[in-house]
């Protein structure tokens, strides 16, 4: 079982400031806390250390990259216990972004982009749906997305 780092209100403000921007300065993060760059960098290095920060990414606008379906696909295998081998093979798809291990309806849960709906439909059908483990799927398509976002605040957890 992993250790779980405590949080003091310092933490909190460092971690939250680089979610909101990966880009920030920690001089800037250390002026708002009144604190030295120094100190800001030993914390996030401990947080890398801790595994609790995994590294910085951009976020890219799917819509202008071309892709305007997102969705959500179960996968029921013929045996659960394959699911390690397919989710190896559904990596290889670029276009799956998710794989989720489920309790429920699904053995496997992906969230999956395309570009239009033949798109979709060729990724489906000749890449998910062909696998032999694959019993059948159930897809959901998303309309909007009305929240998105990262580990909120309140669940950083302060140290006790």
């Amino acid at each position: 079982m992993e250790r779980v780092m405590k949080f003091d209100d310092t933490d909190q403000f460092i971690l939250e400031s680089l979610v909101k921007n990966g880009r920030q300065k920690f001089l800037e993060i250390a002026r708002k806390l009144r604190i030295t760059g120094g100190a800001v960098h030993a914390r996030v290095n401990k947080y890398k250390r801790e595994n609790v920060l995994e590294g910085f990414s951009a976020k890219l606008n799917i819509h202008a990259l071309g892709y305007d379906v997102v969705s959500f696909i179960g996968v029921s295998l013929i045996k659960n216990s394959d699911y390690q081998d397919v989710s190896k093979k559904l990596s290889a798809i670029p276009e799956i972004l998710e794989i989720h291990y489920t309790t429920g309806n699904y053995s496997l849960f992906l969230k999956v982009l395309a570009k239009n709906m033949k798109d979709f439909h060729r990724i489906l059908y000749e890449r998910i749906q062909k696998l032999d483990e694959v019993e059948h799927t159930e897809t959901i398509l998303s309309l909007d997305v009305p929240l998105e976002r990262t580990l909120p605040s309140p669940l950083f957890g302060h140290g006790e």
